[in-house]
């Protein structure tokens, strides 16, 4: 059985296989697709941004030495919080296996313990019951936010797809730890 062996910071070396992933016709399904997706996360690694959003990360999942998967995460800050935005694609041929939820368990500790994150969040399409179940294993909580922001966002992108969106709180994820 295939494990996950190290998460790690995406270099321009992983590009054509984090993008194959992702334009898997199987992963695919669950994404917004933009036209532009090999200079977005060419942006990301080369600068940490795109567009407007500063602060945008790739991380890279490896089972031995081949990429299996990506966590996507935007990072936002005020005064009194420090928030991620993060999603995530893994090769079909991977599911089902615990990868993700362990680099998920990974990157969410750094998010909250070493990088003093106070909110993650996901949203994900009403569709993909394997995130929502991944999202429920690691105690995210669904949240609620405005029908309008819902309709501008899915107007952005193009798409008439409803999502959901889940979040984590510090405390929330420390609480989850300690039952472990």
């Amino acid at each position: 059985m295939q494990q996950l062996t190290e998460i790690r910071p995406a270099t321009l070396d992983d590009l054509n296989e984090l993008l194959s992933i992702r334009q898997d016709p199987k992963v695919a399904e669950f994404h917004y697709r933009y036209s532009d997706e090999d200079k977005l996360f060419r942006e990301v690694i080369e600068c940490g941004k795109y567009k407007n959003a500063e602060d945008v990360r790739l991380t890279t999942l490896l089972c031995s030495d081949s990429i299996v998967g990506y966590i996507f995460h935007s990072h936002a800050s005020t005064e009194e919080n420090v928030v991620a935005a993060c999603g995530w694609s893994l090769h079909p041929k991977f599911w089902g296996l615990g990868i993700m939820t362990k680099g998920m368990k990974l990157r969410l500790s750094q998010f909250f313990d070493a990088e003093s994150h106070t909110h993650v969040y996901a949203t994900c399409f009403v569709s993909n019951k394997r995130c929502i179940r991944l999202l429920k294993r690691l105690r995210f909580e669904r949240w609620n936010y405005p029908i309008g922001y819902r309709i501008a966002c899915m107007y952005r992108a193009r798409s008439l797809r409803w999502e959901h969106m889940y979040g984590m709180t510090a405390e929330r994820w420390s609480s989850s730890m300690e039952k472990q």
